[in-house]
């Protein structure tokens, strides 16, 4: 294997597109808001997950509970992908989330910012990358851009500690 610059930036810029097709696969299976499906196929079953204001969620059934409870107050959410790093094991990503909440007449599409630090299981090939998540940091703010406390993020994480 080559370790010259030119070659390693190659297999850089290869890893960080494989490593972006597995982000927009792993953000569609969880804008269809089913985590019986999203779960098992993007996370180790001993995976930790931390969303800000509460204590960190560890397993399969605690990461269900916690975006079942959350997808029961949604109409849809959608996340669109920004700036993405790749250094070892970890991605790190900016994305811009929207969401509308389930009964909203208005259906007003509420928008935030999230950036997220996900440590997957990833041998040294690119074709692996598609490996499980076992460490899963998500930073959003917990207001939507009025304000006003009505977003689903703040709501699920008050009503868990």
């Amino acid at each position: 294997m080559c370790v010259c610059l030119t070659c390693l930036a190659v297999d850089a810029s290869e890893i960080k597109a494989s490593s972006i097709e597995w982000l927009r696969e792993y953000h569609a299976a969880g804008d269809a808001l089913n985590p019986d499906v999203s779960v098992p196929k993007f996370y180790t079953p001993d995976c930790v997950m931390r969303f800000p204001g509460q204590p960190p969620l560890q397993g399969h059934d605690a990461i269900k509970g916690f975006f079942t409870k959350q997808f029961s107050l949604l109409d849809r959410m959608t996340h669109t992908i920004g700036h993405v790093d790749v250094v070892s094991d970890r991605i790190y990503q900016e994305a811009k989330i929207e969401y509308v909440v389930k009964g909203d007449p208005e259906q007003k599409v509420i928008k935030i910012d999230g950036y997220l630090n996900l440590r997957t299981v990833r041998p040294a090939t690119t074709e692996r990358l598609a490996g499980a998540v076992w460490h899963h940091d998500a930073i959003l703010d917990p207001e939507d851009i009025s304000g006003q406390k009505t977003s689903v993020w703040y709501w699920v994480a008050k009503d868990s500690i």
